[in-house]
């Protein structure tokens, strides 16, 4: 892959990740940078905020797919362990909402899945088989 294709995919990752739509309750949804917006910049945050396991895998998750987007030749293992580390709240939030049979938030996940498969696509030979 290019350099401008590695820059396009990891911020297009990063961006496909930030706009996945969570409904829950009544009336309550939230795009997934609003909510770590309030994480980090709300009262009730606490040391128990950061330490959770999906706040801390997602921030992990996208520093690394920074990364990948940043360097000039990024290994895709650095892309994959951002990708398989999203994935999980990425899931949660498509599985949940498809049994509740809210649909905005099943559309607004798959251009993070669209970009995952071109990610797979394109990265195909570079991983080591096991």
């Amino acid at each position: 892959m290019t350099y401008v294709t590695h820059r396009l995919l990891g911020f297009g990752l990063l961006l496909a990740f930030s706009l996945c739509y969570m409904e829950w309750g009544p009336d309550q949804s939230a795009f997934v940078f609003e909510a770590q917006y309030q994480i980090f910049t709300g009262p009730a945050g606490g040391i128990d905020t950061f330490t959770h396991p999906i706040v801390v895998g997602a921030l992990i998750g996208q520093v690394l797919l920074l990364v990948y987007a940043l360097k000039s030749m990024p290994r895709p293992l650095i892309a994959w362990v951002g990708v398989v580390i999203l994935s999980p709240v990425v899931l949660l939030i498509l599985i949940g909402n498809m049994l509740s049979g809210n649909m905005r938030p099943v559309v607004s996940v798959l251009p993070f899945m669209a970009l995952t498969a071109v990610l797979w696509r394109k990265g195909r030979g570079v991983l080591p088989h096991a």
